[in-house]
């Protein structure tokens, strides 16, 4: 009896052994069945968040497919801006060389001028070459413009900077009366232009070339008394 108790208790304590086992497998697979759950969740999310991304990748590239598009119109129209400046690049530049040139060309007449002046003694007095000289005086007045009219306008700063001592007075547009004489006028470009036989002439230097001219005349005119400004003037008016 005391074997087959002794059997019993064997059984027991293995029954025993393995029950601990199984509860032990089961707390395993209880835990091992928790963290697949957690790892399914963590899964889900995952994918979830994979889907976001890939979703605002899209995004991304379509802004960015737009941004290059935009980026190149840009360019293209930075490059036609390159190409306007380049050209405005060479008017400015021309013209900057016209105006140097230009000034080059007004610098030489200026000096011509006062060298004329000089050897004419265009402001000094004039008179006959023989018995007393006789000085013509005149009025110095700025010349008034015609407002509006180029070729009078052009004349009034000429003849305001010169201090020009002919009396020159305006018939018609165009027309005017130079001391004894009258001219015809023209504005080019940055030119007054006077009409001297078939071509014409540069005032500046028909000033130079006529003035002196002009003054002997007005003076012998006036020595023998035969000068009236606004007689003269009246007679060209008609």
């Amino acid at each position: 009896m005391r074997i087959r108790m002794n059997e019993k208790i064997v059984c027991y304590d293995d029954i025993i052994c393995q029950s601990k086992i199984l509860i032990e497998v089961n707390s395993q697979s209880f835990d091992n069945e928790q963290e697949k759950m957690m790892l399914e969740t963590e899964i889900d999310a995952s994918i979830v968040e994979c889907e976001y991304k890939r979703q605002l990748i899209g995004e991304l590239r379509a802004t960015l497919d737009k941004t290059k598009r935009k980026y190149k119109q840009l360019k293209r129209q930075i490059e036609e801006h390159d190409e306007y400046l380049f050209e405005l690049r060479d008017q400015i530049n021309e013209k900057d060389q016209q105006i140097e040139d230009t000034d080059n060309v007004l610098a030489a007449k200026e000096k011509e001028i006062a060298a004329l002046e000089k050897q004419t003694g265009l402001k000094a007095q004039y008179g006959p070459s023989t018995g007393k000289q006789v000085e013509y005086k005149f009025e110095k007045k700025k010349y008034q413009p015609t407002k509006g009219d180029t070729v009078d306008e052009f004349l009034a700063r000429i003849l305001n900077e010169t201090e020009c001592p002919i009396p020159v007075r305006k018939i018609v547009p165009g027309k005017y009366m130079f001391g004894m004489d009258t001219i015809i006028m023209s504005a080019k470009a940055n030119s007054l232009l006077v009409r001297v036989g078939g071509g014409f002439m540069d005032f500046r230097e028909y000033l130079v070339n006529h003035a002196p001219t002009q003054l002997a005349k007005i003076n012998a005119a006036r020595a023998n008394g035969d000068w009236n400004e606004e007689q003269r003037y009246q007679e060209l008016l008609g």
